[in-house]
């Protein structure tokens, strides 16, 4: 038995007027496909993972004040008294902003913002010549190690480093005493010196003071040898009285420099 397919059935079919342009569309139609789908994959593929804001947190080799001579450990043992190393405190505050803040070698304090592997800020010299510069350093993508981009003095304009690098020894964050951290929400504030403060074994006293000089003057006794050891300190001030190098004179002929770093409005 015949059945009659009416003209409206075949209007329910795609007609295909020519099936050679047909099937050559088509493959081309897939083969733009094929090209962008690889291209994705290769893309992801390939993709470089960078460093955040957070991989400075930890300890890293110092490259400009290593020097024979300063306690410099051998090997990658971290040593809060290794002059070769550098104490990096890396942290965040309410606005998003990302600072990073160190002790450099036993003789630099570096105070700036960071924005992904780029560091840059501030560094203090401690001693009465109380130098000052600017710095940058880069972190690398994998976040093991640093290069320094500018480590520059701004009062003579010579530069202490460039094209050097310095390897990451560890990630643990450092004690905020060790990378002289100051509280965040401090930062930007006016700090004074005036008062007295300890540390449970030596007593400070100090006071703001205005000379052409100075900005800090002060002194303080510790127990040294069975006795008590008294000491003068003098010290200019950066970043609102909150950072201030300088020197110390202790009895008889012993002195040398420091440097102090506010940490917040109670110290």
């Amino acid at each position: 038995m015949k059945q009659k397919i009416s003209k409206d059935t075949f209007a329910s079919f795609p007609i295909v007027d020519n099936p050679t342009n047909f099937i050559k569309t088509s493959l081309l139609t897939m083969s733009k496909f094929l090209v962008a789908l690889f291209s994705l994959l290769a893309l992801t593929a390939t993709r470089t993972v960078y460093a955040a804001e957070s991989d400075w947190n930890g300890v890293f080799k110092d490259p400009i004040f290593s020097f024979s001579g300063c306690n410099e450990n051998s090997g990658t043992t971290v040593a809060t008294n290794d002059c070769s190393q550098m104490f990096v405190c890396a942290s965040q505050n309410s606005d998003g902003i990302w600072y990073g803040q160190a002790r450099m070698g036993n003789i630099a304090y570096l105070r700036g913002t960071i924005s992904g592997q780029i560091w840059t800020g501030n560094y203090y010299f401690a001693g009465m010549e109380s130098k000052m510069g600017v710095f940058s350093f880069k972190l690398s993508s994998d976040g093991n190690s640093y290069t320094i981009e500018n480590f520059m003095d701004s009062s003579v304009k010579g530069s202490y480093g460039t094209d050097m690098s310095g390897t990451k020894l560890s990630s643990t964050p450092p004690n905020e005493k060790d990378c002289f951290k100051t509280d965040l929400d401090y930062i930007g504030t006016t700090h004074s010196w005036t008062g007295s403060f300890t540390n449970g074994l030596t007593m400070y006293v100090m006071d703001d003071v205005s000379t052409p000089a100075f900005c800090r003057q002060g002194s303080y006794v510790y127990s040294y040898e069975g006795g008590p050891q008294s000491s003068s300190e003098l010290g200019t001030c950066y970043d609102n009285n909150q950072v201030s190098p300088g020197q110390y004179f202790e009895s008889g002929t012993s002195q040398g420099n420091a440097c102090i770093s506010s940490f917040s409005c109670s110290s």
